[in-house]
């Protein structure tokens, strides 16, 4: 390849670097093969800086599944996110083998080989075509990995979650909700692999027990948001005990959590001060003296909070 052209001074490019990534953005889109980006760069520094800034979340509206190797081939050093949502995509019948081979594992592994430096991916609502071993293609090949969405990814188990503790120990962010297969086994992965969590969603997750949140609470004290919804095994204790090692808490998703009482609202209030938003809808156990402790301990408590008892025995 030949060298780059000798680069000017910055005040040579003139045009906006925003419509200049517009412009290189679309370009690789309708061009997946194109190959002159040495002469990109070369131009000025204004167009260099705005090549290596291309975003590279790209939807399947637009890319084929081999176009998009080929463009991600073309910034080797890019940090960037895959975004392919079932729900975005449009899963009709006639996408769906579309949606399988985007979600099969050596697809994923030649993705993960190529963005060595991805740090979030989103795969929600994959259903039945994200399988264990694609994500551990990811976690292997994609080590830096800080944000991961698995919404309804309903065919992953522990191994695949246990995978991504081991392998991506960078994590801030993780998405399980409705992974109806995970158990006690992921909570206590990613509490070892993963310290630095601040959000875990594990809603519809119901063979999570006390235990499980127990040895999550200690091991990410940094935890800010977290969604056991219809998690309906959990009881006061693993309220008492995220409280106790998260004090940072400022969102709590517990709708649906049948076995809590007021003594679980208690302890959270007391041991997060700084809730902002909580979610007991249809916690039937509630009482009155839930609301009362909310609003005189937790004055950061949004308009909305308290809409979410709902359902619950409280005495408006």
């Amino acid at each position: 390849m030949p060298s780059p052209l000798p680069l000017h001074t910055p005040d040579d490019c003139h045009v906006p670097a925003e419509i200049l990534i517009k412009i290189f953005t679309w370009l690789v889109c309708l061009y997946p093969d194109f190959r002159e980006w040495y002469v990109i760069r070369g131009v000025c520094h204004g167009w260099r800086e705005a090549a290596h800034q291309i975003p590279a979340v790209y939807s399947l509206e637009y890319l084929s599944r081999p176009n998009l190797l080929v463009i991600l081939g073309n910034f080797p050093d890019v940090r960037c996110g895959i975004e392919f949502t079932a729900e975005k995509a449009g899963r009709t019948p006639e996408r769906e083998e579309e949606i399988v081979e985007w979600c099969a594992p050596g697809y994923l592994t030649a993705i993960a080989e190529v963005c060595t430096r991805l740090t979030s991916v989103d795969f929600s609502y994959c259903c039945d075509a994200l399988t264990n071993a694609a994500v551990v293609a990811l976690a292997k090949g994609c080590p830096g990995l800080t944000q991961v969405n698995f919404d309804s990814c309903d065919h992953l188990t522990d191994a695949a979650v246990v995978a991504l503790a081991a392998g991506c120990p960078g994590l801030t962010q993780v998405n399980f909700k409705f992974c109806h297969l995970l158990t006690a086994a992921s909570v206590v992965a990613l509490a070892r692999g993963s310290p630095g969590l601040t959000s875990v969603n594990f809603g519809g997750c119901h063979l999570l027990t006390d235990e499980a949140v127990a040895a999550l609470a200690p091991g990410c004290p940094g935890l800010t948001s977290v969604n056991f919804e219809v998690c309906g095994q959990l009881t006061d204790a693993a309220v008492a005990a995220l409280a106790a090692g998260c004090p940072g808490l400022t969102k709590v998703h517990l709708l649906g959590c049948l076995q809590l009482t007021d003594a679980a609202v208690v302890a959270l209030v007391e041991g997060c001060p700084g809730l902002t938003k909580v979610n007991f809808r249809g916690c039937e156990l509630l009482t009155a003296a839930s609301v009362v402790t909310l609003a005189e301990v937790c004055p950061g408590l949004t308009s909305d909070a308290f809409w979410c008892f709902y359902g619950c025995l409280v005495d408006w």
